[in-house]
This record gives structure tokens, C-alpha cells and sequence, in this order.
């Protein structure tokens, strides 16, 4: 039997941008919290779809919300750093528009690192139709990626709203706009989404 469960999200506000939730990437920080920390539960759903693609009809439906919340024409993925990762969970949903053409310096252990010189070229925009559009990444822990993409699509004639499935837990974050979706799931599912925890 289906039920229809309504998924309510109060983005979280960082500076310009916007999250689903918290993230929090260390196993030690995770395992020290109880499972229904709403930061623990956050990090294992975008886990969860980053890893395994699992809820993505969930996030699909949460990030056109969003999309229609802040009234855009489309959405943006950020590419991975590796055209071999292509396409991400993201891409999967919303297509290749960014494209990773060749590999990127990875920041991931250096978060406060600049992006290296030649950071535009490792990457192609098939211009999209609009004007207006959510940039999405998976995690945002110092918004430098993000503000790139923003600028080069601003130099396009593009305006972006940033908005990360997850934010890194120890930003100064507020909680910001609210956004709801109704969707349909059986009881197992249900029960399987309150008992899932993997990292």
C-alpha cells in the first residue's frame, strides 16, 4: 500500500548559498552521534545518493522545488573533478550541461586551496536555455568551486542560485527558506528510510 508522505526542508543559508542539510564527512564525528541527529541523518542520505544513487527521486523532487521556489529555468550540476566520474548522481538527474573534459586538480584534503590557473579549461558549458538557473553540488565546505561556476556563468549572461545537497556541518549556517514535497511511498519503504544508515 502506498502512503504519501510529505518531505519538508528548511534549507540552511550560508553566506549566498543554499543546502538541504548539514554534512558532516568524518566517520569518527558521525560515529560519536546518535542516528537521529538530524546532521547524521543529512550526511547519510547525501552519501546515500553520491555512492549508491539511492533517494534520487527524492532529491530530484526537492532540487525542482527548489528550482521553482527560487524561480529558475533550469538546473546546473557541477561536474566532478574527473571526466571519469561522469555523470554523477547529479548529472544523472539533470544532464551534462558542465562537462568535465579533462581532469581537475582535486581539493578535496585542501579545501582552502585557490582553484590552479587553468581551472576553465578543464571543463565545456553547452549553453542551456534561460536566463536563471540553480547551480547544484553535492557538498560545499568553502563555496570557492561554487563561486567559480557562478562568475563563468555570469559571464555567459546567466544568473545562478548556489545550492549544495550538503554543507559542511561547522559553517556558521542559519536555517533559511522552506520548501515541501509530497511523494508516494510504500510502508516498506518508509520504514526502510528510518532504519537506513550507511557510511
Amino acid at each position: 500500500m502506498n502512503v504519501t508522505h510529505h518531505l519538508q526542508i528548511r534549507l540552511l543559508r550560508w553566506a549566498n548559498f543554499h543546502a538541504l542539510g548539514p554534512y558532516i564527512p568524518s566517520l569518527g564525528t558521525l560515529l560519536k552521534l546518535p542516528r537521529d541527529d538530524k546532521g547524521v541523518q543529512a550526511s547519510s542520505r547525501v552519501y546515500g545518493f553520491k555512492k549508491h544513487f539511492r533517494n534520487a527521486d527524492d532529491f530530484r523532487m526537492l532540487l525542482e522545488a527548489a528550482a521553482i521556489h527560487f524561480s529558475c529555468d533550469g538546473i546546473l550540476p557541477v561536474p566532478p573533478s574527473s571526466p571519469d566520474r561522469q555523470p554523477n548522481s547529479l548529472q544523472r538527474l539533470f544532464g551534462m550541461p558542465i562537462r568535465r573534459t579533462r581532469e581537475a586538480e582535486t581539493r578535496k584534503y585542501n579545501h582552502l586551496r585557490f582553484l590552479p590557473q587553468h581551472y576553465r579549461e578543464t571543463y565545456e558549458v553547452a549553453p542551456p536555455e534561460g536566463k536563471r538557473f540553480l547551480l547544484v553540488d553535492d557538498i560545499l565546505r568553502t563555496g570557492v568551486t561554487m563561486n567559480h561556476f557562478r562568475v563563468t556563468m555570469a559571464g555567459m549572461g546567466l544568473e545562478t542560485i548556489p545550492l549544495a545537497l550538503g554543507l559542511y556541518y561547522r559553517l556558521p549556517y542559519t536555517e533559511g527558506d522552506s520548501i515541501g514535497i509530497f511523494v508516494q511511498k510504500t510502508e516498506i519503504e518508509l520504514a526502510l528510510d528510518e532504519i537506513s544508515f550507511e557510511i
